[in-house]
């Protein structure tokens, strides 16, 4: 419990953790349209069954592995708030193409792209997040991004399904971005 309250005294006391922190939960309460959203589009809009959406899924993900093959000459080339920055706006991007979008082939172009910027932005945190701390404390400014990541992916998607239900899934992922 000490080391706990230890943990989030320093994270309370530090700037740059706290600069990871913020920006970790406004960009995944944003991130969290896509996901939480992605299955109804998947399945009312497109029309497509499991498999389909798998293929979907599987698109991202290809496009993960090649965002992380990339990904150390990008950062070589770039800082990490240019990588954050760029990975932010392709989401976004991304996110409005599977809002508006209902070429499948061309969605599966876009899913692509978004495991491009979704590995992008999620190494990048990561690492800021263990870079701005000292060792000692590490271990629990981790558990702390994890807490921000976990907790704003649960209460981001929530609020995206409640205005889903209101304005229109397409309205609502649109304006996640």
């Amino acid at each position: 419990i000490g080391a706990t309250r230890a943990g989030l005294r320093y994270a309370r006391h530090a700037p740059p953790l706290a600069a990871v922190l913020v920006r970790t939960g406004l960009f995944i309460v944003c991130a969290s349209a896509f996901w939480a959203l992605l299955p109804v589009i998947a399945r009312r809009d497109l029309g497509l069954s499991a498999l389909g959406y798998g293929l979907l899924l599987t698109c991202f993900g290809f496009g993960a592995v090649v965002g992380a093959a990339l990904l150390p000459r990008v950062k070589r080339r770039f800082t990490v708030d240019a990588v954050v920055a760029l990975a932010t706006v392709l989401f976004a991007l991304v996110s409005a193409v599977t809002a508006l979008c209902r070429f499948i082939p061309g969605l599966g172009i876009a899913m692509i792209l978004g495991g491009v910027a979704w590995i992008a932005m999620m190494a990048s945190l990561n690492g800021a997040a263990q870079t701005v701390v000292p060792a000692w404390v590490r271990a629990r400014a981790l558990g702390i991004y994890l807490l921000v990541f976990q907790g704003g992916l649960g209460v981001g998607s929530a609020l995206w399904g409640f205005a889903a239900q209101h304005v229109g899934v397409s309205i609502a992922l649109a304006h996640g971005t």
